[in-house]
Order: C-alpha cells, then sequence, then structure tokens
C-alpha cells in the first residue's frame, strides 16, 4: 500500500507516518501532530491530527485498545479495490451477476450486448416489420443495418434515433422472420429465408451421432493424427494455444464434400464470433485473386460454409491443404489454396457425389 499503514486505533502513529482508512473509502493521510487525549470511557489516549492528500485535517484517537475498528477488515489492500483493478480482476464475474440479476426482471429487455428498460421502448408494428421484409427481400436478403432499415421504411418519430433503434432491434429479435448476423459489436439483419441451406441445416456429411468409446485406449500417434485434422468435434481440452499469423489445414472429406471448414480450436480464433447471434454473415477473400464471397460462420455446430464453389474452382480435393489468415478490414477472412500440391496427378482416388 505505497508504505502506508491501515489505521488501527491501537497503535501508537509517530508525526510523518502515512495511513490509510478503510472506513473512510480507502483514503490516505499523514499523520502532521500528536497530542494527548483524554476520556472518562477510554482513559488517556493519543490523539492524532492527519492531513489527507484530498480533503481537511481530521484527528483521530490512537492507542486505544477497546475498539471496534481494531478488528481489521479481510481485504487489507487498498490497491485492490480501486475501480480499474476490481474491473480486471472480477469484472467478468461482476458483469455475469448484474447480467443475470437483470434477467429477472421482465422490465428490462436485452439485446446484442445491451440493456434497456422496457418502457421506454418505442412501438414497433407489425406493418414495421412487413417493410423490413420487403426491404430485405430486395438486398438479396441482407444483411443490412438497424440503422440503414430504419431509414428505408421511413421510420423517423420525433425520438431518440438510439431509442429506435433499440426498439427496432428488440421488434426484430422477437420476429422469427428476421436473423441478427452481425459479429460482437455489430448488428446486422438478414432475411432468415434467404439464407444459404447450409446455415440454417448442418449439411448431411457433418451430422454426428456421438458414439461411446474409450479414448485411454488411444496411442499417441492416434492422438497426433487426431490433431492433425483439425476436426470441430474433437474433445482436446487445452487451454492456452500459441497465437498464429496463419494456420494450414487438410480438407478431409466431409468438410471438402459440403464446401464447408471445421472451427477447430486452432482456427477458430480467425473467425468472428458474436455476443449471442448462432450465425454470423462475413467476407471470404481468396489471398491469390483478392475475389471475395459470402461466408457463413455456424458457431453452435461449429464450421464455415459458403466454400463449395470455390474449393471447384481451385480444384481441391479431400487431402488439398488450405491456408486462413487474418483479413485486412474487419469481418474479412483471407483463405488461399495450395495449389502446388497436385495430388490429383500421383494419387488415384474415387469421389463420391
Amino acid at each position: 500500500m505505497d508504505g502506508n499503514d491501515i489505521y488501527l486505533p491501537k497503535e501508537k502513529y509517530e508525526i510523518g507516518r502515512g495511513l490509510v482508512f478503510p472506513a473512510l473509502d480507502w483514503q490516505k493521510g499523514e499523520v502532521i501532530d500528536t497530542r494527548t487525549g483524554k476520556n472518562p470511557e477510554f482513559g488517556e489516549f493519543q490523539v492524532i491530527q492527519v492531513q489527507f492528500k484530498e480533503g481537511p485535517v481530521r484527528e483521530f484517537a490512537s492507542r486505544v485498545e477497546d475498539h471496534i475498528l481494531n478488528e481489521p477488515l479481510e481485504t487489507t489492500n487498498a490497491e485492490s479495490l480501486d475501480v480499474e483493478s476490481v474491473l480486471k480482476t472480477k469484472g467478468e464475474l461482476l458483469v455475469g451477476r448484474v447480467e443475470q440479476s437483470l434477467g429477472e426482471y421482465s422490465e428490462f429487455v436485452y439485446i446484442a450486448g445491451r440493456w434497456f428498460p422496457r418502457a421506454l421502448l418505442v412501438d414497433i408494428g407489425v406493418g414495421h416489420l412487413n417493410l423490413v421484409e420487403a426491404v430485405l427481400d430486395m438486398n438479396n436478403g441482407g444483411p443490412l443495418s438497424t440503422v440503414d432499415l430504419i431509414e428505408q421504411i421511413g421510420l423517423s418519430p420525433d425520438v431518440n434515433p438510439k431509442l429506435v433503434e433499440f426498439s427496432m432491434d428488440l421488434a426484430l429479435q422477437d420476429d422469427d422472420r428476421f436473423d441478427e448476423v452481425g459479429p460482437a459489436g455489430i448488428v446486422a439483419w438478414y432475411l432468415k429465408a434467404m439464407e444459404p441451406d447450409s446455415v440454417q441445416t448442418t449439411p448431411l456429411y457433418l451430422r454426428y451421432t456421438p458414439i461411446d468409446c474409450d479414448r485411454s485406449a488411444l496411442t499417441d500417434e492416434m492422438l497426433r493424427l487426431e490433431r492433425s485434422l483439425d476436426d470441430e468435434l474433437s474433445s482436446f481440452t487445452e487451454t492456452q494455444l500459441v497465437p498464429e499469423d496463419e494456420v494450414e489445414i487438410s480438407l478431409i472429406f466431409p468438410h471438402w464434400r459440403a464446401g464447408t471448414l471445421p472451427l477447430s480450436k486452432r482456427i477458430l480464433p480467425f473467425f468472428p464470433t458474436a455476443y449471442e447471434a448462432p450465425r454470423i454473415r462475413f467476407t471470404l477473400v481468396d489471398g491469390n485473386t483478392g475475389k471475395r464471397f459470402s461466408g457463413w460462420v455456424v458457431r453452435k455446430e461449429r464450421y464455415v460454409c459458403g466454400l463449395r464453389e470455390w474449393y471447384n474452382e481451385k480444384g481441391l480435393i479431400p487431402g488439398g491443404n488450405v491456408r486462413v489468415r487474418m483479413g485486412e478490414n474487419p469481418g474479412e477472412v483471407i483463405v488461399e489454396a495450395d495449389e502446388s500440391r497436385a495430388t490429383k496427378n500421383w494419387m488415384r482416388t474415387v469421389l463420391v457425389g
């Protein structure tokens, strides 16, 4: 505590001693004078004058053995109660408890990481939502931001624009026709009926029914092979991965056939995530040609779809290598095919479907 002692009435303090006072919101001060005091209840004791860093000089008793403040608080580190320190060490826990408490009250609503009092919301009617559906349909399903949708349907009541935006977000969230597909920090809406089938329904080749097995029977060689596959369903529990600028994966048949990439723990950091949205639309960029095309992160099933046409263009087959790295702009991911590995030239294959 920077050389400051916690003030305890039983102690004796000399002039110049730095003190910190838990009962005064952990304020710090310095003893600038002392004198003898006398009280019928406590007898003789010492009175210290303390100059606080912010505030007037105040007097406190010392050398008083019987006093409630002689029992120090369990938390004796003043620095640990600094707002920044608390948020750094306990922020996630505090946010979780606040959100849990807010969720118990119907008066509050939540969307895209924000809470708002329900009583202040603007009324968004069915007519407004039908217009939003039409706007998204004319824009190939989306995605469009909430602000763009509000402008295009002509909704401009004489109230705070942010309030209108939040109210629209909540109304769209509660309507099954619409899907919020923006990455964390960005709200973007898509018409669910126009989303690709592989976004709404897990492709046949990626569907999995768990099978009981004794993983302790796997040899180290088997486990290394499993890791090399980068399968999204692998149950490895590494808690810390070394950050990489780029990853290279070898396509396995199910993902090649479905036109997808696995969201394994090694690949996951390269793709956008979200607060709540189960599906996220983003942009894939061919690292060799610069061609841009749409991709989708399906968070629950842990795969990325939208690459089937690109696989065909690049002549990729199972066993082909794909490199993945961050794009230059937010919401972009760069993919490159290792076309130097002409697998078809040296390996006979049978492709089904």
